[in-house]
């Protein structure tokens, strides 16, 4: 991680909106309090950017003790935090399909905004309720005050093709959430929820965008007509 932040420090633009680090479970190098250090040190190297993590690799058969070890020490500095719901029962323990539960543990922790992704049956977003929690993040203070405390099962695109191939799927939502924080104007929650998912569904369908603005347009088009 002192690698990560030593090129943090040679970067020009030290006032970065976002900062992205994903699957910890199999980066063995960055766990535990490393990787606490690491969202630490991005913190103030970067003037309060919001942190995010995406997880993968997760393995069932590790205990929940194990991955607590992994993600445990850093999830208080998580302003976003990703993860489909069996590596979700598996971190938190849950029970199999409880969302709500395994959103709280993450929330309980630290995290400010959870998601959780649930293939076709798609995903369960919530933001915490705390406002000392969302005003430790610089970025979280300014454009998602409003989203504080809310929650909502989000239902997926509708999908009719065959044979679907959701690699990716899980990163193009990440990504497409994250982008609500690099928009000149605020966007809802809702309308940054469902961006995420359209997002994910348009990498299943293999569509490649080179996201000029027209097609920003004609996408947020789609979510706004999109209804939940």
């Amino acid at each position: 991680h002192s690698e990560i932040l030593q090129s943090l420090k040679n970067f020009k633009n030290h006032d970065a909106a976002i900062f992205h680090f994903g699957y910890p479970h199999i980066t063995p190098q960055i766990q535990g309090k490393n990787l606490e250090s690491l969202f630490i040190g991005v913190k103030e190297i970067l003037d309060g950017p919001l942190t995010s993590l995406d997880l993968n690799g997760v393995d069932s058969n590790d205990s929940k003790e194990k991955h607590f070890d992994v993600l445990g020490p850093a999830l208080r500095y998580v302003d976003f935090l990703h993860a489909n719901i069996e590596e979700a029962e598996c971190i938190t323990g849950c029970a199999k399909g409880d969302f709500v539960n395994a959103a709280k543990w993450f929330i309980d922790k630290g995290v400010a905004i959870v998601a959780i992704t649930m293939g076709g049956k798609g995903a369960y977003i919530e933001v915490t309720s705390s406002i000392d929690r969302m005003n430790q993040s610089k970025e979280l203070s300014k454009r998602a005050q409003k989203w504080k405390g809310l929650s909502q099962n989000f239902p997926s695109y509708p999908l009719k093709i065959p044979n679907i191939n959701s690699n990716g799927a899980g990163d193009s939502f990440v990504a497409g959430f994250l982008s609500s924080f690099l928009r000149d104007s605020l966007i809802s929650f809702e309308d940054a929820s469902k961006l995420a998912l359209l997002c994910a569904t348009r990498k299943i369908l293999g569509i490649k965008d080179e996201w000029r603005m027209m097609q920003i347009v004609a996408i947020e088009k789609q979510v706004k007509d999109f209804q939940s």
